[in-house]
């Protein structure tokens, strides 16, 4: 099932299966922002990364003395949201703790995304309440994929990510299996796109400040804002194809050769018991 927002600059569709943005569209000339997905490259347009983000070492962590399957990115993107509150311009969707979630994951919770549409800007909103009588530790993020290029004539790599609020950065270093290594590399904060760079799979970020813009000179282009987020991926297929994801992430991947406790995994979230916790990203297309 698919909601759709409407206003005279953009309509927008949501789908219930990962609560994923699946579409952005122009009302001025029905330019798709969006990657649309395909099995060769990517199926995905914009997962929601919860209750981990990336890939753990064997594909497990520990809690309490016991060991935990969780996939890459976690269960949220590939569970069925329910639809909550929604208008011609704002829809909210919400998943809950289930048999499939507590064996991978043995929190109680209710993870709220809420989309609205204001102008040229959509704007995602978390809000995880923990229903459990325990602290509830979590990691979460967003990874929106954009269509590349914005406006004929040009090609992925005329395109470049900028950091307009520093003038550096640090780039975080992974193994071949993408798990972190703890290398840490200060670069420009002006990261132009070429394929060959995601040979290996994702780069990420830290140091990134609130607001990120993806452009080419003088064209259209994207600005994401997020508060409180410490990483910033980027990643794209290893296949050359003509999109490019932005990874807004709370955490890094598990470490190499270290299957994490996740009460003391680095940067983890911690939730007391019947709290919630609440964070926004938005992204403004600009024609």
């Amino acid at each position: 099932m698919r909601c759709v927002l409407k206003n005279s600059r953009l309509t927008v569709s949501v789908d219930t299966m990962g609560a994923e943005l699946r579409s952005v569209r122009s009302e001025k000339d029905g330019f798709e922002y969006m990657w649309q997905g395909d099995a060769e490259h990517w199926q995905g347009t914009a997962y929601h990364l919860f209750p981990f983000i990336g890939r753990l070492q064997g594909g497990k962590y520990r809690y309490c003395g016991n060991e935990y399957y969780m996939p890459l990115h976690g269960f949220a993107y590939t569970s069925r949201f329910v639809v909550g509150k929604t208008t011609n311009t704002a829809v909210c969707m919400e998943l809950t703790d289930n048999e499939t979630t507590y064996s991978q994951y043995p929190f109680r919770f209710l993870l709220s995304v809420e989309y609205q549409l204001k102008g040229d800007t959509v704007t995602v909103r978390y809000t995880l309440k923990n229903k459990d009588e325990k602290t509830l530790f979590f990691g979460i993020g967003w990874h929106p994929g954009f269509n590349l290029p914005m406006n004929k004539g040009l090609n992925f790599e005329d395109y470049r990510m900028t950091f307009p609020r520093t003038k550096s950065i640090t780039e975080c270093g992974f193994s071949d299996s993408v798990l972190d290594t703890g290398a840490r590399t200060p670069i420009s904060g002006n990261v132009p796109l070429r394929h060959e760079d995601y040979s290996r799979d994702l780069r990420a970020f830290v140091g990134t400040g609130t607001t990120a813009e993806l452009s080419a000179n003088g064209t259209r282009k994207a600005v994401i804002s997020y508060k409180s987020m410490p990483y910033f991926g980027l990643w794209t297929s290893r296949d050359p194809a003509p999109f490019i994801c932005a990874e807004i992430m709370s955490m890094l991947p598990g470490r190499e050769g270290v299957v994490e406790e996740l009460e003391s995994k680095s940067d983890i979230i911690s939730l007391p018991p019947r709290k919630s916790w609440r964070q926004t990203v938005s992204v403004r297309f600009i024609e």
